[in-house]
């Protein structure tokens, strides 16, 4: 699906601004790469350590080359054969199997059992627009933990023909869903890339073990890296939206030359986030204006830069169904509709964060 209509939040100057901001911040300041094999490989590439330190700086010219290797036209399928084209104007919807709770029309909040995960599998995909799901690594109360996982990506695989998206909460976690969609991919996700991992730093400029480690293994199989962070105004990263905004554009930049550390050449779509926290209560504000500001910053950014991006929208904190949920998700996502995005994922999410 094309969109005819654009919005811009940012001047061509100001989206130059905050490039060599986060351009500087990778040069003087860079970020923790706790992994030292993937640290390893970013040395290798040109990026700068010391010893003693887990710190990685990357000079300015180092990530324009790696924006330039990055492929950005890259092509993620369903597993019913279609092609979803992350370039150009091209656009297409996900939904959210289970948010780390469940807000039952009649039961109220509980926890997630494992009919959810089928239920909100068949209904996403049947609806038309859906062409990409997304199951969070969230328990089932009803499951056995030892096998929680192989039994809700069985559930979850079983029940959708669309393209599979996960945030794996370990690497173990992740070579589970690789084995299970190389199966159904037909043996290579190289040759039929059904699959896509999204991978956070942790904010402000910090990537842990284990996730360094996910992103060496996504590579290596033919997973579609979906990386960006999460920073929060006010907590992780500077209250000012363009403070922000710098800190956000950096560590995706990180991630994308991580990314081309391990395999020059390989895809990238950047995942765009950003929330704040409410300075009076310390609590997190997973929707509203700021949130909506910053995820528009975001993609004008991917595209000042050409990079193929994802953006999860329909945002609200009312955590009930009525006319106040349904008001709040349609603000979160008329903007960012407006923008360049190519994939808007969260349909179902109620009561975020």
């Amino acid at each position: 699906m094309k969109n005819p209509v654009k919005v811009k939040f940012l001047s061509g100057e100001e989206r130059e601004q905050i490039f060599r901001g986060a351009l500087e911040i990778l040069e003087d300041v860079g970020v923790g790469v706790e992994d030292e094999v993937l640290r390893k490989v970013m040395l290798k590439k040109g990026c700068i350590g010391s010893d003693g330190s887990d710190i990685v700086k990357i000079e300015k010219e180092l990530v324009k080359e790696c924006i330039r290797d990055t492929d950005k036209k890259p092509v993620y399928k369903c597993i019913n054969g279609k092609e979803l084209n992350l370039y150009g104007d091209n656009r297409y919807y996900g939904s959210l199997i289970i948010d780390p709770f469940v807000l039952d029309y009649e039961k109220g909040i509980r926890k997630a059992v494992l009919n959810d995960v089928i239920r909100h599998a068949r209904l996403g995909d049947a609806l038309p627009l859906v062409d990409h799901i997304y199951k969070m690594d969230e328990s089932c109360s009803d499951v056995d933990q030892r096998i929680v996982d192989l039994k809700t990506i069985e559930a979850f695989v079983s029940n959708t023909t669309t393209s599979l998206f996960c945030a794996p909460a370990s690497l173990n976690s992740l070579k589970t869903w690789v084995d299970i969609s190389e199966i159904i991919a037909g043996g290579s996700l190289f040759e039929n890339p059904i699959l896509s991992a999204y991978l956070a730093t942790i904010s402000p400029l910090f990537l842990t073990k284990d996730v360094g480690k996910q992103l060496m293994y996504c590579i290596e199989r033919g997973v579609l890296v979906r990386g960006g962070p999460c920073q929060m105004a006010g907590a992780t990263a500077p209250y000012p939206i363009a403070g922000s905004l710098v800190t956000g554009i950096a560590e995706m930049l990180f991630l994308l030359v991580a990314v081309q550390s391990v395999r020059k050449g390989a895809p990238f779509v950047v995942g765009i986030g950003g929330h704040s926290i409410d300075m009076k209560t310390g609590n997190v504000i997973y929707g509203g204006p700021i949130k909506d500001i910053l995820h528009i910053g975001g993609m004008e950014m991917t595209e000042y830069l050409d990079l193929p991006s994802n953006c999860g929208v329909f945002s609200s904190l009312c955590p009930n169904y009525g006319v106040q949920n349904g008001v709040e998700a349609a603000l979160s996502a008329v903007f960012t509709y407006f923008c360049r995005n190519h994939i808007m994922g969260g349909m179902g999410t109620i009561g975020n964060a």
